[in-house]
């Protein structure tokens, strides 16, 4: 007998802090990225992973809530890091792939973000440890993504691939405005304010011509996890 169909729509942000996780829990202290055990059918989450404060932790979760007689976890996220050169290019090619990497708008943000981290720890270590453990957490929460779903008893991976995507903007200040106010990185804004993120803007756009279009390629991540009791046998994989 297949459970009843569980639906819920809304902000990745938000989902795992539902009223009914209280209510199920018959308490007020759930795990802020705990969702309800075996309960939903497919739980789908589009480019929040990223922003959660404990993607693996989220993943988890996630996972352990599909019912354990048929659930599937669809989620699509933008990596934290830049391509790194290919082992077998030339130096020349290397150094080139490099100084565009430098250059493509993930690697600049990270770059600039990394350095004010800096700057901050080194002139008041305790206001900004937090922060510099949120930056650090990109070198290798990614890895663990997949052993993380894993370890609930009766999941599998369906399709773990990375989906290449065209994004072009009008100009650099076009791309800084719409990835801290609507992209990936609005999260910072809304965790160290305005004040902070506005006063990347300049140093970011520095390297880009003035007034020329910002053109990139941006590869997503698409995992999927099936859970015992299901069948892949109706997922296509694009």
């Amino acid at each position: 007998r297949r459970p009843s169909l569980h639906v819920q729509v809304g902000n990745a942000m938000d989902f795992p802090k539902t009223d009914e996780i209280a209510s199920k829990n018959n308490d007020n202290t759930s795990d802020p990225l705990g969702t309800i055990p075996d309960s939903w059918t497919a739980i789908l989450c589009v480019f929040g992973l990223q922003q959660l404060p404990d993607p693996v932790q989220a993943i988890k979760n996630w996972t352990n809530g599909l019912s354990n007689e048929g659930g599937v976890l669809v989620v699509c996220y933008w990596p934290q890091g830049a391509t790194r050169a290919d082992e077998n290019d030339d130096k020349a090619q290397q150094q080139q792939t490099e100084k565009n990497d430098r250059l493509h708008p993930w690697t600049r943000f990270s770059d600039i973000i990394q350095a004010k981290l800096q700057q901050e720890k080194e002139s008041s270590t305790t206001k900004n440890d937090q922060g510099g453990k949120q930056h650090a957490k990109t070198a290798y929460w990614e890895d663990e993504l997949i052993p993380a779903a894993l370890s609930v008893p009766g999941t599998k991976l369906v399709q773990d691939s990375m989906l290449t995507h065209a994004i072009e903007w009008e100009n650099a200040e076009d791309c800084f405005e719409s990835m801290t106010r609507a992209g990936p990185l609005h999260a910072l804004r809304l965790r160290r304010g305005d004040d902070f993120v506005d006063g990347l803007k300049q140093e970011f756009c520095a390297p880009y011509p003035p007034g020329q279009k910002l053109s990139n390629d941006f590869e997503a991540r698409l995992i999927v996890i099936l859970r015992q009791g299901g069948s892949n046998d109706d997922i296509v994989a694009s």
